[in-house]
């Protein structure tokens, strides 16, 4: 028996890339998406990686708030 006020969410894909498969609930992630692209930024304390330097910064101050923000450019 289910209560009522427990609500169960799933979670739909509507736009699913051709090229990898990755699904996206809204068409502005899947534009966004970099399929097959090599990340050029890494997080220096985790495995983040992303082409984007501004992303690993906005990472950085999120998840490791005590840390020095810095990134390693991978090539």
């Amino acid at each position: 028996m289910e209560w009522p006020h427990v609500r169960t969410q799933i979670a739909v894909s509507s736009y699913i890339c051709p090229k990898c498969n990755a699904g996206f609930r809204r068409m502005w992630d899947l534009i966004r998406h970099k399929c097959g692209q090599i990340p050029r930024y890494a997080c220096p304390y985790c495995h983040k990686k992303d082409n984007s330097s501004s992303n690993v910064y906005r990472h950085i101050r999120r998840w490791h708030p005590k840390l020095p923000v810095g990134v390693n450019k991978m090539f």
